[in-house]
C-alpha cells in the first residue's frame, strides 16, 4: 500500500478510537487533547509532515525537522478539533468536509498525485452517503467519526503540500470554513477571558440555531461557504499549476 494511506489511514482509525472512548466513556477534553498530539505526533514522526514551504514563485524554505513535526502536529491537531467543534448540527461538519475532500480530489488530480486523489474521492463519496441519513438526523458521526474525518483532512492536507510546497495555501482555503468559525470562536472566548477547554456554545452556527434557524438552513448556508471555499481553492491549484 502506498505510505500515504497507511500513515494517514493508521492516524485516523486511531483518533477514531479516541473519539469512540470519549463518546461511550466522556473522556476529559485535556486527556484528549493529549491524546491528539500523541497520534498525530506518530504521523508526522512516520513521514506524514511538510519538510518546505513555498511562500512565493521561485522562494522555497527547507525547514528543520523539529519546526517541520512541530507546525505539522499544531495543523494536525488544530483540524482534528475543528470538524469536531463544528460537527453540532445535521449535515453542517460533514457536509463541508464532503465538499472539502471532493475538492482535494481535484486539485489532487491537477497536480497528478493519483493515489491522494484517489483517497479524496473515496472520503468525499463516503460522507455523501452518510449525509443521506445525517442531514433528516437518523443518524450521526459522533468524536469518533469527528475525529477520523478531521485526522484523513488534516492527513490529505499535509500530503498535498508535501508534494506541492508552491501550492501551500490551498488546504486552508480549502478548509476555511472550518478554520475560520472555531479560531474566531476560540479568539473571542479567550479575549472574554472564557475557558478554551470546556464545553460552550458560542459557535457561530450554534448562535445561528438559538436565534430560530433550523439545522438544514445553517447547514446550507455553511454548504454554500464550503463549495465557494472549494472553486477558490481548485481555480488557485490550477493557476499556481501554469506558473
Amino acid at each position: 500500500l502506498d505510505p500515504v494511506i497507511l500513515i494517514t489511514g493508521g492516524g485516523a482509525l486511531l483518533a477514531t478510537l479516541l473519539g469512540l472512548a470519549d463518546d461511550i466513556l466522556h473522556v476529559r477534553a485535556t486527556f484528549r487533547l493529549v491524546c491528539v498530539i500523541a497520534i498525530t505526533l506518530g504521523m508526522t514522526a512516520f513521514g506524514e509532515r511538510v519538510e518546505a514551504l513555498g511562500l512565493w514563485p521561485g522562494v522555497m524554505i527547507q525547514l528543520p525537522l523539529a519546526v517541520a513535526i512541530a507546525g505539522s502536529v499544531l495543523w494536525l491537531v488544530v483540524v482534528i478539533n475543528a470538524v469536531n467543534f463544528m460537527d453540532g448540527a445535521n449535515g453542517l461538519a460533514m457536509g463541508m468536509a464532503a465538499i472539502a475532500a471532493l475538492g482535494f480530489a481535484i486539485c489532487a488530480g491537477f497536480i497528478g498525485a493519483w493515489t491522494l486523489a484517489l483517497l479524496s474521492i473515496s472520503v468525499a463519496g463516503a460522507l455523501a452517503g452518510f449525509l443521506v441519513w445525517n442531514i433528516p438526523g437518523k443518524l450521526f458521526v459522533g468524536d469518533a467519526g469527528a475525529y477520523f474525518t478531521g485526522a484523513i483532512l488534516g492527513g490529505l492536507s499535509l500530503e498535498f503540500v508535501r508534494q506541492r510546497p508552491d501550492l501551500l495555501f490551498v488546504p486552508p482555503m480549502l478548509l476555511l470554513p472550518f478554520l475560520s468559525d472555531v479560531l474566531m470562536t476560540l479568539a473571542w472566548r479567550s479575549m472574554h477571558g472564557k475557558k478554551l477547554f470546556v464545553a460552550h456554545r458560542d459557535h457561530t452556527y450554534q448562535i445561528a440555531m438559538k436565534a430560530g434557524l433550523r439545522h438544514w438552513q445553517v447547514a446550507l448556508v455553511h454548504a454554500f461557504w464550503a463549495l465557494n471555499a472549494a472553486v477558490v481553492g481548485v481555480a488557485s491549484t490550477i493557476l499556481g499549476g501554469q506558473m
